[in-house]
């Protein structure tokens, strides 16, 4: 998911993107994502493991643990149109204080690649 203000896209931005990168194995779904602000002044790269949950129908309900900061969420992804709708639901523990855990909170992620 694109994070860029059009502004932003027009100066040609580094970064500013949000993904997930989910593999399912029968009802159990996991794999990673990845949070970065326009001009990278803000990494987290979430990393393996970092998603992990369960598959019922054609939603995702998934406990997300930010690399960044150790904060961890629950949210939904939903399959509409070959597109997923994420969204934070809620927050299970606020991580190390001070630093934001870089989660998506809600957006329209695009299928790119296999």
């Amino acid at each position: 998911m694109d994070l860029r203000t059009t502004e932003q896209k027009a100066a040609n931005a580094e970064c500013g993107m949000a993904s997930f990168v989910l593999k399912q194995s029968g009802a159990r779904i996991s794999g990673s994502h990845t949070f970065a602000t326009a001009g990278c002044s803000r990494l987290n790269e979430g990393g393996e493991g970092t998603g992990k949950g369960r598959v019922v129908g054609t939603v995702a309900h998934l406990v997300v643990t930010s690399g960044r900061n150790g904060a961890v969420v629950k949210g939904v992804a939903t399959l509409k149109n070959d597109a997923l709708y994420w969204e934070t639901k809620e927050e299970i523990s606020a991580g190390e204080q001070g630093d934001s855990p870089l989660i998506l909170d809600k957006g329209l992620l695009t299928r790119t690649g296999n």
